[in-house]
């Protein structure tokens, strides 16, 4: 959804994308206006921030507009193999082998949540999966991993 105000802050369109994921407004008369985004219409999408729009006499103004990806809540808990216990001052690093995307400790119950940055990637060509991946965890105590499922 997004609402189109005039120089003065007044309304002077609003709209949601159609199908294609285009919005026109039409008929405005030249000067600045600001494109304000008030729903993205996903959950799995943040909003853009206002935008300035200049419409010009007998032109058209395109903009290409593409809604960030919300950051993915987790809650982690770090468990002991051999016990079961939860351990309190655990670290637990989520990412990749090569790169670290986010760190976090357990708390006094063992237990951690955060906020997990997200984007989008084109997967190659022909390829598909749909089964979960495997994703490890490591404690910084010897002999303690968690294994939680990832999917891609």
């Amino acid at each position: 959804m997004f609402l189109l105000l005039d120089s003065a802050g007044q309304e002077a369109g609003r709209g949601t994308t159609d199908a294609q994921g285009k919005l026109i407004f039409s008929n405005l008369a030249p000067g600045v206006y600001r494109l304000k985004e008030t729903a993205s219409g996903s959950p799995l999408h943040e909003v853009v921030a206002d935008q300035d729009v200049i419409v010009t006499p007998g032109a058209t103004t395109r903009l290409t507009i593409t809604d960030p990806f919300r950051a993915a809540k987790v809650l982690l808990q770090a468990k002991d193999d051999k016990t079961g216990k939860l351990l309190p001052g655990a670290t637990v690093n989520i990412g990749t082998g090569t790169s670290t995307l986010l760190t976090l400790t357990t708390g006094a119950k063992g237990t951690v949540s955060g906020e997990l940055p997200m984007s989008s990637h084109k997967a190659s060509s022909g390829s598909r999966r749909s089964k979960p991946l495997p994703a490890t965890t490591r404690t910084s105590r010897p002999r303690s991993s968690q294994r939680l499922p990832a999917t891609r």
